[in-house]
């Protein structure tokens, strides 16, 4: 699947790492940091991928695989509201003492 026989997006896709939750395990900032990277960097690289069409067909190889991507980047985009709203109430309401500013307190 979306393969144009450009070597450097072989390279590009094998680069992304997989950030996977699992409930008993302690997560920390960097994890959370590494994920929002991965899902990132996800992003661009599909970005990359369907600029143009594989050299080798006209389209790609198949529409069950324009689907499938379609309903996976569908799904990415359903859980991002969660996400960020969860990341807002820690902003809004930080609690445990946290206090959260800007370098420049002025604009805080």
């Amino acid at each position: 699947m979306f393969s144009d026989g450009h070597p450097g997006r072989a390279k590009q896709a094998n680069r992304l790492t997989s950030v996977a939750y699992d409930p008993g395990v302690d997560l920390d900032d960097a994890v959370t940091l590494q994920a929002a990277e991965t899902a990132a960097e996800a992003v661009r690289t599909v970005n990359h991928l369907t600029m143009r069409r594989p050299a080798h067909e006209p389209g790609w190889e198949a529409a069950s695989d324009i689907y499938a991507v379609i309903g996976q980047l569908q799904l990415t985009a359903e859980r991002l509201p969660q996400c960020l709203g969860q990341i807002a109430r820690h902003v809004t309401s930080p609690g445990d003492g946290i206090r959260l500013g800007t370098d420049n307190e002025r604009n805080a």
